[in-house]
């Protein structure tokens, strides 16, 4: 008896230990297959997720994961599912030519541009001649994990950009793209080279915009530049001066720092080319010697008011110190009166030849005591030398009419030429070139030489006692 009691409890546990196992294979079978019909839009996992040519057979499943797949992207993408012809049912529907064939189209129907439509093999099926393989499935998997089109709210870079799909790709600066506006073309532009340089570069220079940029200059340019200062045109400006220009600037009147004579306003400290350098070496001993003066050793030298002296060097004239530089006189009065003379009122006392100052009627030719000697090819076109004399000083001689303003042309002598360097009398604007002598309705009336006021219209040419040099 208990030998048949233990044969049916071998049985009955040999049963559960098979019932187990069994139901171990199911769930794991189960659980298998689940997890390979699993997949996400960005790494779909397919099932048989190799197929090989010769082993693997195409199923149902295959074609069901390829139209769901496709379905998802084209409804996240913006546009409709797919209306497939029929429901593919495993072991039931076999799979046909049309299948395959509506997969494709699917796909290339969702992709636009920027993005590029695939190419499949055996474009189209043809059914009943061509057979379904392994390589149409895989090509449909591929394209199917590539499928991206220009409105699905997603800036696919950097294939897709502001210019060629600006749905998906908001224009921002900085993005190296020059946004020209709409992705039809047919919008404003919201980036330019003004309110976006990194995208669209720097802007082209633009005349008469008020600003002289880039590549604009006084020649090609004026609106933006100002006139080109040449030396011949009428103005004296810039680094022109007496010395460079004489044309525009004037003969240089003696007493002027370079002329070789240290007169009263100069000293070693202001002048060293005419008075020589400042020797200090005493300076501080309680004498002035030779050398000193109130500008370069005043604890040496007297230099109150009065001492008998009129110390030009530190600013004292007629108005500062009358008790050494004597009462002011009227310049322009036509009386050349006590303390005035060529230098410092050449409009009351004219000067003569000898009296160390070049006037205005004198040149190195008429007058070499007080202008110098004409000295051809010193680099100086000096008074008295112009083109047809010294072309090494002054430049060959220009050809009215040839369209250039050249050295030695100005507003004056060639209108044709220099005409568009010439100012303007009445234009409310006091150029180069007008005084308020010459256009006073643009620089207004002159003053008056000698009021320690350099006025407009006086300089130091033509009164020093206001304009020093």
């Amino acid at each position: 008896m208990y030998l048949n009691l233990l044969k049916k409890i071998s049985f009955i546990s040999l049963l559960s230990i098979l019932i187990l196992i069994l139901g171990i294979f199911l769930f794991n079978n189960f659980a298998f297959a689940t997890s390979n019909i699993m997949y996400n839009y960005k790494n779909i996992e397919w099932t048989d997720p190799v197929l090989t040519a010769g082993q693997t057979s195409i199923r149902a499943i295959h074609i069901q994961q390829l139209r769901t797949e496709i379905d998802e992207k084209r409804t996240q993408g913006g546009a409709s599912a797919y209306s497939w012809t029929e429901a593919i049912t495993a072991g039931v529907t076999p799979i046909r030519a049309q299948h395959i064939d509506e997969l494709r189209t699917a796909i290339k129907d969702y992709v636009n541009p920027p993005h590029t439509e695939p190419t499949f093999t055996d474009d189209p099926l043809t059914a009943g001649v061509t057979p379904i393989r392994i390589q149409h499935i895989n090509e449909l998997r591929t394209a199917t994990e590539n499928m991206e089109r220009c409105g699905d709210s997603k800036c696919q870079t950097p294939l897709e950009n502001n210019t060629n799909c600006l749905i998906d790709c908001i224009p921002t600066c900085g993005d190296n793209v020059c946004d020209s506006g709409d992705a039809d073309g047919g919008g404003e532009a919201t980036e330019t080279c003004n309110n976006c340089p990194i995208d669209c570069g720097a802007c082209a220079p633009v005349c008469n915009d008020g600003t002289c940029t880039g590549s604009e200059t006084c020649s090609n340019c004026p609106g933006d530049c100002g006139n080109c200062h040449l030396c011949g045109d009428a103005r004296c400006t810039g680094s022109e001066t007496c010395g460079t220009c004489m044309s525009d600037c004037g003969a240089c009147l003696a007493p002027f720092c370079g002329d070789a004579a240290c007169n009263a306003i100069e000293s070693c400290a202001t002048c060293p080319s005419d008075c020589g350098t400042c020797d200090m070496e005493n300076c501080g001993n309680a004498t002035c010697d030779a050398g000193e003066d109130c500008a370069t050793c005043p604890s040496d030298c007297d230099c109150s008011c009065p001492n008998s002296t009129c110390d030009v060097i530190i600013g004292e004239s007629c108005s500062t110190c009358p008790a050494d530089c004597g009462s002011c006189g009227t310049c322009g009065n036509a009386i050349c009166e006590a303390n005035e003379e060529p230098g410092t009122c050449i409009a009351d006392c004219p000067g003569s030849c000898g009296d160390a100052f070049c006037s205005s009627t004198e040149d190195c030719t008429s007058c070499s005591t007080d202008c110098g000697a004409c000295v051809c090819g010193n680099g100086n076109c000096q008074v008295g030398e112009d083109c047809s004399n010294c072309s090494q000083d002054c430049g060959v001689c220009a050809s009215c009419g040839n369209a250039t303003c050249e050295f030695g042309e100005n507003c004056f002598t060639c209108n044709a030429d220099c005409q568009d360097y010439c100012p303007t009398c009445g234009d409310a604007n006091c150029e180069d070139g007008e005084s308020c002598s010459t256009c006073p309705a643009d620089c207004g009336t002159c003053g008056s030489c000698g009021n320690l006021i350099c006025d407009a219209g006086e300089d130091s040419s033509t009164c020093p006692m206001d304009c020093p040099i």
